[in-house]
């Protein structure tokens, strides 16, 4: 039963995201981690940036940027500020946790601050061969990651405060991993 249900967290099924483009709030997302059951949650967004990582201009990973702790949601330990790559990403650079990578921006280099494995395991292909870069909690999102541990249906109306309240707007919840 214990290796089923480590299993069923590493696959990320106990991760619930809240999706609502342009309305969800990492104030309110990153709120819900203080809630009773809720394990951690982290405001993400998608850009339609790439990675300005020099050595793999022409097929640099998305961008995705994240407000909040993302070790709550995701087994990740960062070393420090900077970027965090798939684990395929960082490979193909060679690089790992530390290693200072030369950008196409106006920055020299940035930092790549954690790895982090997206196995192809039924969760959403959201994260699979993306860069995660940390921002400041304002401005709009797309979709709020919350971890519930044990299963909670009860806590998705909670989760609801996540968003800006604007009643025009469609909010969905689905599982990280339906499978």
């Amino acid at each position: 039963i214990l290796a089923a249900q480590q299993a069923y967290r590493h696959a990320g099924g106990d991760i619930t995201v809240l999706s609502n483009p342009g309305h969800i709030t990492a104030s309110g997302c990153n709120g819900l981690s203080s809630v009773d059951g809720i394990d951690g949650a982290v405001a993400m967004r998608k850009t339609n940036m790439k990675a300005p990582l020099a050595v793999l201009p022409r097929t640099a990973p998305p961008l995705i940027e994240y407000a909040g702790d993302l070790s709550q949601v995701l087994p990740v330990k960062t070393a420090g500020p900077g970027v965090i790559l798939d684990r395929s990403i960082a490979k193909e650079l060679g690089a790992e946790a530390g290693t200072m990578l030369p950008t196409t921006s106006g920055a020299a280099e940035i930092r790549l601050a954690a790895v982090f494995d997206w196995d192809d395991d039924g969760r959403a292909a959201t994260l699979s061969g993306a860069a995660l870069a940390p921002v400041a909690a304002t401005g709009a999102f797309d979709e709020c990651w919350v971890r519930v541990w044990p299963p909670d249906k009860g806590l998705e109306p909670v989760m609801l405060l996540a968003t800006d309240g604007d009643p025009s707007a469609q909010t969905t919840t689905a599982p990280l991993n339906p499978t």
